[in-house]
């Protein structure tokens, strides 16, 4: 009770097609660091195509604080760099002492990168500069598979540019963007729902809607691109 609802397919009662389910969750606004933020769930609502389970209440709980990042960055970025062939995953999450423009130096050299498949930048404290940064990767690199920003201070503005780059990025399976410092906006989740309607590779999308609407058409178009992902396996 209380752990934070995961955002995944899940397996369908009597053997049918797996949904993928987005979760409404109501948050309390929090003066803790982007790392260690306190979460009060006025309810969690899952919406699946196949119905609608009713909310649960949630005390306000903070999250775990996880092992400290051992990860040194200015290596890593200099592995990424020269394109190291085993550097396959880059896990960052939850080092806030990193410079701004050392992360957007990284997104920088990932554009060059053919080898990293998994970017975790999750509570580095990464803002609207660093977003633009990794929209800007996102526009041309070729190999990145799962890119994690959760946790961060990105406003409505910087998401909406790596939505919009999320247009364009045709390797991108998983992207995981919720729990930002400051609510994105309608806005932002009508952009999210349409790029994900335009996007057919994604399959899984991490971010709780708080419309409706948006988390509807969110579903209906990631259940579409598992399903088109089986049949081609066929």
């Amino acid at each position: 009770e209380g752990s934070r609802p995961e955002t995944s397919p899940i397996a369908s009662p009597r053997g049918a097609t797996p949904a993928f389910c987005l979760s409404l969750q109501c948050k309390a606004a929090s003066a803790a660091p982007a790392a260690t933020v306190c979460r009060q769930f006025a309810g969690v609502f899952m919406f699946c195509p196949l119905g609608v389970v009713q909310p649960d209440a949630y005390e306000c709980k903070p999250f775990p604080d996880e092992p400290p990042n051992e990860t040194d960055v200015e290596d890593t970025l200099k592995r990424i760099r020269n394109n190291e062939e085993d550097l396959l995953e880059v896990n960052l999450n939850n080092i806030p002492d990193i410079p701004v423009s050392t992360l957007k130096e990284l997104a920088e050299a990932m554009k060059q990168n053919r080898h990293v498949a998994r970017l975790s930048l999750a509570a580095t404290r990464s803002n609207d500069p660093v977003a633009h940064a990794v929209a800007a990767m996102l526009e041309v690199n070729t190999s990145l598979k799962s890119l994690n920003i959760e946790s961060n201070f990105i406003s409505g503005a910087g998401m909406t540019a790596i939505v919009t780059a999320m247009k364009r990025n045709t390797s991108v399976t998983e992207l995981k963007i919720d729990n930002q410092r400051q609510q994105l906006g309608d806005g932002v989740e009508m952009d999210m729902a349409a790029m994900l309607e335009h996007n057919t590779n994604i399959l899984r999308f991490g971010y709780h809607f708080r419309q409706q609407g948006p988390r509807a058409r969110a579903a209906t178009a990631v259940t579409r691109n598992s399903d088109r992902l089986r049949q081609q396996r066929r």
